[in-house]
């Protein structure tokens, strides 16, 4: 009898140690880190797809001349203005559309403005100024839509740029260059 019990107790050690064992192996197979280094929702399912739906207007005062187009998919907008007389302007009114199925929130824009090919200034989409002034040119960048607004499907805004020559510019203005290009971005956003 005190075999059994010896036996048993052997038993059961033999036991409790394998399974002091497994829980310490079961441990450090499920306390390894989990890392996760992006993560995408999807808000809803449909169509993206905001775009500009028309240019409105260009506009010119004094000599200038004005030209302006849109690409196939209606994602760019180019408008070209020529100056060749201090006081010359060009504006441009165009309006954007969501002509998709996913509501588009607003959420500002930048621009980059280039001087004969070098980089004279970078607005952060941070940034709220709708201005850029130097001692050539005065650019203004309107909308007729808040900052944050949802655009739902059919929802359309109207933008305007104006690009105006300084009167007290430098007589060499006909050497300059400007290129100027102005990002308007949204992100989806869930159904209200």
């Amino acid at each position: 009898m005190i075999r059994r019990k010896r036996k048993f107790k052997n038993i059961l050690i033999v036991v409790l140690l394998i399974s002091i064992a497994s829980l310490s192996i079961a441990y450090a197979a499920f306390s390894q880190n989990l890392n996760v280094t992006g993560v995408t929702k999807v808000l809803s399912s449909g169509n993206w797809d905001i775009a500009f739906e028309k240019i409105l207007s260009t506009d010119t005062t004094g000599f200038a001349t004005a030209t302006a187009s849109k690409t196939e998919t209606e994602k760019t907008l180019t408008f070209r203005c020529e100056f060749v007389a201090i006081g010359d302007s060009c504006s441009i009114s165009a309006s954007i559309i969501n002509k998709g199925t996913i509501n588009a929130l607003f959420t500002g824009f930048e621009y980059s403005i280039m001087e004969n090919g070098v980089e004279e200034e970078i607005k952060p989409d941070t940034d709220t100024d709708s201005h850029f002034e130097d001692e050539t040119l005065v650019i203004n960048f309107d909308k007729d839509f808040s900052d944050n607004k949802v655009f739902v499907p059919g929802d359309t805004g109207k933008i305007d740029v104006s690009v105006t020559m300084q009167d007290d510019a430098s007589i060499a203005f006909t050497r300059d260059r400007y290129s100027i290009v102005l990002k308007y971005k949204f992100v989806q956003t869930e159904a209200e």
